[in-house]
């Protein structure tokens, strides 16, 4: 297909008349070449600033403007007749780039040329350029038109710009101080290597492009709000406070916040310097407030730990001594009396439930433990009946200003009502069954792992079996041998994902014939979401079947009898038409066209019936030949464009290859692609058709820039009769299964289909083929 405006465009440029300025001989075969139009040669000199010279097809110089000799230091007399590329460096002549740029001007109408060039004095300097072909008025191509531009100081502004923010970064590392980068939000940008280490940040990546020590109001988070302010405002606001790192060690800061500013003098972002200063106040009279300070947060600790709904304890040492411990941990143990003693001491029974190995693991290893619905036993009282907990809780190191592990925190919830809950849930299940035994359809129950452990009545008097006949994997000896492999792999990928399972097959009944069922099976899970059982049933559709073979016969039958008809009304519309057409009856003769259109448009609806028939029944048949896949592409879309004048279709082909297939199929399937692209790009004027080639096969995409189609929706476009509806609930016209069309021809050619798109920025179709070879 020609982008004749790419080439038109081009031929202006390149200063093409019908007085041919190549004409005048001047004493060899590259003079005759040269230019001799005034005006044209006026126009090229007067570019003194920028370099402009021709060459022939092979790149060799056939006309040189005085920027060109001021840029490259050769003069006509010296550069005419050699070729272009004496101007590129040594290792572009190797890659051959100037035979690149030239093919590349050629096949696409212009090349950019930005790389280091070579003057006569054997100087390097930094060109931006552009290549154009150069042709006559019959579009033959006679050379090509260069123009340079010479940008070296342009380019060594960059380079130093990246020198420049190399050197701020290494001065941004090499600050012994907390130096960090934030948005004028509070959001942190960035954070030098000293300041990860001062204030012991283990991931970085966390904490980026979030607020530096959001949703606190202590005394230290109101200072750095004022400071934050006044750099706002274009001053530093400065302050001193204590503030932990991010493993809780308190530490004396001193910040400064300082505005950043842009090259148009606003401010951009925020500098925050922070001087770990905690040694220096341990050291003076400040010490002492500073403790104070830090008892009184520790007592907000304290009130916060008391009235927090989960229970929390503290113990300390390697005996693990109670501290401190919370009214909600005293709730779950049944005793108060418990702070100052060890844990084995207040409740010896625990130690033959794994909880003391488990409190010696995490203090000896510094991990957390983390368990789920643990059982735990107490005895409250010693004569008492002991009380069954189930609990969720996590055993987590406590550490000393010296970051070494000096005790253990529990923190958690008593989730016993929960687990009773389950538990009771579960005796529900058994009344399920019950209920499962009453309903029309066959019903089964699987554990987690896909094993079918009960059966209800229903299945029994349908199949004819016994419990004893489905132990193990009984149920597959009522399955069509055929079609158990299938199901077998279904239910396998299903046990895996997790999701429910649709399929139809048919089941062998008591009378030893198959009747068609559709088996629906969905998950059960408990209250943390895992799969604990599944519930399947299989309902008969015999009727349904028996409708849907009436129904395609009913397609079957009409399309073949309307297809007559509308055939004699076609050629008697063209007769007609040619009748009217003969007598200058143009009214007439245009209300005919209109018909015909809406003819064709019947016929191919009655084509596509018949089609869906003939996938329906399997009569549908494939004539394969061998042939080239780019020529069938070009030749569907020049039939589509003239159909199509307010949407232009772009070509961007991969080298051609031959492929073996139906060549009318799979041309029904690029013509299905392109009137959906059209169609549902009312407001847009751009298709794109893109071939790509790899080893084994070849893809070609239909991209248009429409309405859409939302990701839920993606896999119900190829199913039959399914119609995409736009939000602004745009009216289109069809029935949907063009593409259920498009979609059998396809696998049935032994490829893959699909479309990626997003609601409101247009979709692509692909489909994939196995490739023959090149041609």
């Amino acid at each position: 297909m020609k982008k004749r405006n790419a080439v038109n465009t081009i031929q202006i440029q390149a200063g093409n008349s019908t007085s041919n300025p190549f004409h005048t001989k001047i004493g060899d075969k590259h003079k005759s070449f040269r230019m001799s139009d005034v005006f044209y040669k006026q126009l090229v000199e007067s570019l003194n600033e920028y370099c402009v010279f021709t060459t022939d097809k092979q790149g060799v110089i056939s006309s040189w403007n005085s920027g060109a000799q001021k840029l490259l230091g050769y003069s006509e007399k010296e550069i005419i007749g050699k070729n272009a590329s004496i101007i590129f460096t040594a290792g572009d002549r190797k890659e051959k780039i100037p035979e690149q740029e030239l093919n590349t001007a050629k096949n696409k109408g212009r090349a950019l040329d930005v790389r280091w060039h070579i003057r006569k004095d054997k100087k390097k300097f930094w060109g931006s350029g552009l290549v154009f072909p150069l042709k006559n008025e019959h579009n033959r191509l006679l050379g090509f038109t260069i123009i340079m531009h010479d940008l070296t100081e342009t380019r060594k502004q960059e380079l130093q710009l990246k020198e420049s923010e190399a050197f701020n970064k290494s001065i941004f590392n090499s600050s012994p101080d907390c130096v960090k980068v934030i948005n004028v939000n509070g959001n942190l940008i960035t954070i030098n290597e000293a300041g990860i280490k001062m204030m012991e940040i283990d991931d970085v990546n966390g904490h980026i492009g979030k607020r530096w020590f959001a949703g606190l109001n202590d005394q230290y988070s109101r200072d750095l709000k004022k400071a934050t302010a006044i750099a706002k405002k274009g001053g530093v606001g400065r302050f001193e406070g204590v503030r932990p790192t991010m493993k809780g060690a308190y530490k004396w800061w001193d910040v400064s916040v300082s505005p950043l500013f842009n090259a148009e003098g606003k401010i951009k972002q925020l500098l925050s310097v922070s001087r770990d200063t905690t040694e220096q106040k341990f050291k003076d009279a400040e010490r002492k407030n500073l403790i104070q300070e830090l008892e009184r947060e520790r007592a907000k600790l304290v009130e916060i730990f008391e009235k927090a709904p989960a229970f929390l304890a503290i113990m300390r040492g390697k005996s693990f001594v109670y501290e401190l411990a919370n009214q909600a941990y005293f709730d779950l143990v049944g005793k108060k009396n418990i702070i100052g003693k060890t844990v084995l001491e207040c409740f010896p029974e625990i130690k033959e439930q794994g909880y003391i190995s488990l409190l010696n693991k995490v203090f000896t290893t510094g991990k957390s433990f983390i368990g789920r619905e643990m059982k735990l036993v107490l005895h409250a009282k010693p004569k008492g009946k002991p009380t069954e907990k189930y609990l969720n809780f996590v055993y987590q190191p406590t550490r000393d200003k010296m970051g070494r592990i000096d005790g253990v925190t529990s923190h958690g919830f008593d989730i016993t009502e929960q687990v009773m809950a389950r538990k009771d849930a579960e005796e529900m299940g058994e009344r399920f069954e019950t209920m499962a035994n009453n309903i029309p359809n066959l019903a089964w129950i699987a554990n987690a792992d896909g094993n079918i452990t009960w059966y209800n009545n229903r299945w029994y008097e349908y199949t004819g079996t016994t419990e004893k006949d489905m132990k193990n994997a009984g149920w597959e000896s009522v399955h069509d041998p055929e079609n158990l492999p299938a199901v077998l792999e279904k239910w396998k990928l299903t046990i895996k994902s997790g999701q429910p399972f649709e399929m139809v097959f048919p089941l062998k009944g008591a009378d030893n014939v198959f009747h068609p069922f559709l088996t629906r099976v969905v998950p059960i899970r408990n209250g943390k979401g895992k799969i604990i059982r599944w519930f399947g049933t299989n309902t008969d559709i015999t009727k349904q079947v028996e409708l849907e073979r009436m129904k395609d016969d009913f397609l079957g039958i009409t399309s073949h009898e309307l297809k007559t008809p509308v055939t004699v009304i076609k050629a008697y519309t063209q007769v007609l038409e040619e009748i009217f057409k003969k007598n200058n009856d143009t009214t007439a003769t245009g209300w005919l066209g209109k018909m015909n259109v809406q003819v064709n448009k019947l016929t191919a609806l009655i084509e596509d019936l018949l089609d869906v028939t003939k996938i329906e029944t399997g009569r549908m048949q494939f004539e394969n030949t061998t042939f080239d896949f780019n020529n069938l592409a070009v030749e569907i879309v020049e039939q589509i464009q003239g159909t199509a004048p307010h949407h232009n279709l772009e070509l961007d082909l991969q080298k051609t290859v031959q492929v073996h297939g139906d060549r009318e199929r799979l041309g029904q399937v690029i013509t299905n692609f392109l009137t959906n692209a059209i169609k549902y790009s009312p407001n847009a004027n751009k298709v794109i058709v893109r071939t790509k080639v790899s080893k084994s096969d070849v893809t070609l995409s239909v991209s248009d820039f429409g309405l859409g189609i939302s990701k839920d929706k993606h896999h119900k476009v190829f199913e039959q009769f399914y119609r995409v509806n736009d939000s602004k609930q745009y009216t289109f016209p069809g029935i949907g299964i063009g593409l259920y069309i498009s979609s059998e021809i396809v696998k049935r050619s032994n490829g893959k289909i699909w479309v990626m798109s997003k609601e409101g920025k247009g979709s692509t179709f692909y489909f994939t083929i196995p490739a023959g070879g090149e041609i």
